[in-house]
């Protein structure tokens, strides 16, 4: 067993802790990523669900306001008619490619991975010099994050959405980056092709 004196025990304790920030760092941008995600996916559902009820809302209203009497009844039935359409179609499109279940993960892999970056955080800042104790605590999180990891790498992670994920971890840890040497102040993306190089997504 390992003193907590020893030299190579406290480089050793160093070098794990070194390992668990790491792993927290990733942890943290990819709960960023699926963050991100949920958001988007929010206002997709958000706006079919709003002009689901708001066009048939309006005309109907109208039709019983006003009747026959009202000047251009026929052509607000004619411009809901075609929203309607629009609308019929990004439906089936949101139930093909699946955004409810998408948005539901996103906000179960989001939650998962901020617990385990806020768990590894609170572990690689421990001050125990118990290097045993650590490591297994360690590897119970990293069993964790591992499983975490294989079911978050069938959602098809985008490159720019990897290099989005990391500036968000990187400014959060106030930590330069490996590519550009710049601590990120902000998620304007620059160049760089470790944390930069993505666009801003709103829909």
């Amino acid at each position: 067993m390992s003193q907590p004196g020893d030299t190579n025990t406290v480089n050793e304790l160093d070098g794990l802790r070194e390992e668990i920030w790491n792993r927290a760092l990733h942890a943290f941008a990819t709960a960023s990523v699926f963050e991100a995600r949920a958001r988007r996916l929010k206002r997709r559902l958000n706006w079919l669900n709003f002009v689901a009820f708001a066009v048939p809302l309006i005309v109907g209203g109208l039709a019983l306001g006003y009747g026959a009497g009202f000047p251009h009844l026929g052509a607000v039935i004619a411009v809901g008619a075609a929203v309607g359409i629009v609308q019929l179609v990004f439906s089936a499109w949101s139930g093909t490619s699946g955004w409810v279940e998408s948005y539901g993960y996103a906000l179960t892999s989001h939650a998962d991975n901020q617990r385990l970056s806020q768990d590894l955080r609170e572990l690689a800042a421990s001050q125990s010099r118990d290097i045993d104790s650590s490591r297994n605590r360690y590897e119970v999180l990293k069993a964790l994050d591992n499983a975490r990891q294989a079911q978050d790498s069938n959602q098809h992670i985008e490159e720019q959405e990897k290099r989005m994920g990391m500036r968000a971890a990187l400014r959060e840890r106030r930590r330069q980056c490996a590519g550009c040497k710049i601590e990120p102040t902000s998620m304007t993306p620059t160049d760089c092709d470790v944390c930069g190089n993505f666009k801003v997504r709103k829909f």
